[in-house]
């Protein structure tokens, strides 16, 4: 069996106990309640930052640097569009909870607008940082 409690808030101890009823009447109540820690969500990284240089032909190298915040993530969700509404030429990719660095293949003379976010297995996902600056645009 399943509980679902939605009334929980993120960085909050609950303790639950659990018996079995029947017909006959009720087991014995557990030695003790079972303590659920429901994690908070991750911090939004900072320092989220892009630099592009010219490689070869008609592409570009972006490199994106960023710090973690407290308690390290699960992953990072890092996501390159060619709009600021994150609509139109969407590129994602997840970063491990290690990586503070990445490295794109991107063209040239076209604007890309970035942005990061820290992700939880078990409580979810931080807020979106945009990268500085917002957007890029790669030269000729």
């Amino acid at each position: 069996m399943t509980y679902i409690d939605t009334t929980v808030t993120a960085g909050n101890t609950y303790r639950y106990q659990v018996w079995a009823v029947n017909a006959v009447g009720q087991s014995a109540l557990p030695a003790g309640p079972t303590n659920a820690v429901v994690s908070a969500i991750p911090a939004v990284p900072t320092s989220f930052e892009v630099t592009a240089v010219k490689a070869n032909g008609n592409n570009y190298t972006a490199t994106l640097t960023w710090t973690a915040v407290s308690n390290p993530p699960t992953n990072f969700t890092i996501q390159r569009a060619t709009n600021a509404t994150f609509t139109t030429g969407l590129n994602t990719v997840n970063p491990g909870a290690a990586a503070r660095t990445l490295t794109q293949t991107v063209s040239r003379r076209t604007t890309y607008y970035y942005r990061i976010r820290a992700n939880d297995s078990i409580s979810g996902s931080s807020a979106w940082k945009n990268a500085l600056p917002f957007p890029i645009r790669t030269g000729n």
